[in-house]
């Protein structure tokens, strides 16, 4: 989640002889997006464009590597319908799918600002995911279940949840394609 201070986690992680790639959008503003990309590249930290990127995080986790995802957004496709703060929102499938496709672990982190001005880096047990062989379904309850994760991280320490986006947007291609599998499984 875009809590705390996750840019400095990657950092810390790769500085401790960790392999670690952050999946990434571009920044808006070119300038702000070639500066910080420069600081994540500095730091040892892969950058793996979000678009058509699950081939390279499936053979970046072959290799070893952490993977960082940001699973606090509303993706505009690749999305599956969950709860979010007790609201129907689009969540990323990414960490349910990678775990559904590779069997990878799936840890939540955080590092939160202390009141002394140090940082706190939390690396949490591995969720309880489910494999049932229903793909679909699996991919509903497993991205559920990321999204309480971080929804418990987040009322932990409210105040450093860094958001501005709207979480909760109606997507209408998402809803029509959910609902038509939806009717598939009936």
């Amino acid at each position: 989640a875009h809590l705390g201070n996750w840019e400095m986690m990657a950092s810390l992680m790769c500085s401790h002889g960790y392999k670690v790639a952050e999946i990434v959008r571009n920044f808006d503003d070119p300038l702000l997006d070639r500066k910080v990309d420069q600081i994540r590249r500095d730091s040892l930290i892969k950058t793996v464009p979000k678009h058509n990127s699950s081939n390279e995080i499936i053979k970046l986790l072959k290799e070893g590597w952490f993977i960082g995802i940001l699973v606090d957004q509303s993706p505009r496709d690749n999305a599956v319908p969950a709860k979010f703060f007790g609201k129907e929102c689009w969540a990323t499938m990414g960490p349910a799918f990678l775990y559904l496709r590779v069997g990878v672990p799936i840890h939540p982190v955080s590092m939160i600002r202390r009141g002394d001005g140090t940082l706190l880096l939390k690396i949490f047990p591995k969720l309880n995911l489910q494999k049932t062989g229903n793909f679909r379904k699996d991919l509903l309850i497993n991205t559920q279940i990321c999204q309480d994760a971080i929804e418990r991280l987040i009322r932990e320490t409210p105040e450093q949840w860094l958001w501005f986006h709207d979480r909760w947007k109606e997507r209408e291609h998402l809803k029509k394609r959910w609902e038509r599998f939806k009717d598939e499984d009936e």
